[in-house]
């Protein structure tokens, strides 16, 4: 009896996820790996702080609005920002000129 309880257990845990419902319930972990390696090409990019950065908010970079992380401090915003690295799923910046 065990036995079989653990058997479908196995059989429930390897199919639910292919399902088209067991597909609405789990995470996708795909999604942040690709947006991580999409925010790369931002690296060197100059923008527009579209938020104040206490240290995170938004930058208008290329047209978009991303979220950012300043490298040290405040940024107020409007201030020109630089991107000095992509993190994860946001971008570290300076302000342009320091």
């Amino acid at each position: 009896m065990v036995l079989a309880l653990v058997l479908v257990g196995f059989a429930l845990w390897r199919a639910v996820p292919r399902s088209s419902m067991g597909r609405a319930l789990v995470l996708e972990t795909r999604l942040a790996a690709l947006q991580g390696s999409e925010l790369a090409e931002y690296v060197d990019a100059v923008g527009v702080a579209a938020t104040d950065l206490r240290p995170a908010g938004r930058v208008m970079l290329r047209g978009r609005s991303r979220i950012a992380v300043a490298e040290h401090g405040y940024i107020a915003a409007g201030a020109r920002v630089r991107v000095v690295a992509a993190d994860g799923i946001k971008l570290v910046v300076k302000e342009q000129g320091t």
